[in-house]
């Protein structure tokens, strides 16, 4: 198990660590992966990452049924534990997603991304945090926000672009 986190998870995210604990807390295998980048990241911004490293044959072969925590530096499984999850703004996505759209977001977005959004995303919400900021929403609604937009299946800047952008296909007359 070990090696195979190390060859696919840690090999592609410099600097980080990544540790291996037998069955403990949760009667299963724990995989702990501390690196600097996933500060400001949220939980399921962070999972994805490292979903994205391992081949799928790989993640339900060796690595089937281990129990992942992505953390930041300084940071303990317990506050990962608290973070919020777009499962907490389910039932408000949609409606948040909409508030989103009708408050110019995706505009707002595609200024901020220039010409080429795809050249300057960066699997994050940073771009997004700004123009959230800017739109005038707080801490609070901010984070309800992005957690909506992974909700709606979008975990960086330009997927939270396509998703809350007017689709052109509605916008032409027959």
């Amino acid at each position: 198990m070990r090696h195979l986190v190390a060859e696919h998870v840690v090999a592609s995210l410099e600097g980080a660590e990544a540790e291996v604990k037998p069955p403990g807390r949760w009667k299963r295998p724990t995989v702990l992966i501390r690196w600097k980048g996933f500060a400001g990241l949220l939980a399921e911004q962070r999972f994805r990452l490292v979903l994205q490293r391992i081949p799928q044959d790989v993640l339900e072969g060796g690595l089937a049924g281990l129990i992942w925590f992505e953390l930041a530096p300084g940071e303990t499984v317990d506050d990962y534990l608290k973070m919020p999850r777009s499962e907490d703004v389910a039932q408000d996505a949609p409606g948040l997603v909409a508030e989103l759209k009708k408050k110019g977001f995706s505009e707002a977005l595609r200024q901020e991304l220039g010409r080429k959004p795809t050249a300057s995303c960066k699997d994050n919400f940073t771009r997004s945090r700004n123009v959230l900021k800017g739109l005038g929403f707080g801490d609070g609604p901010t984070a309800d926000s992005l957690l909506a937009l992974i909700h709606q299946g979008a975990y960086c800047d330009c997927e939270a672009l396509s998703l809350t952008a007017p689709d052109p296909a509605k916008s032409r007359r027959p």
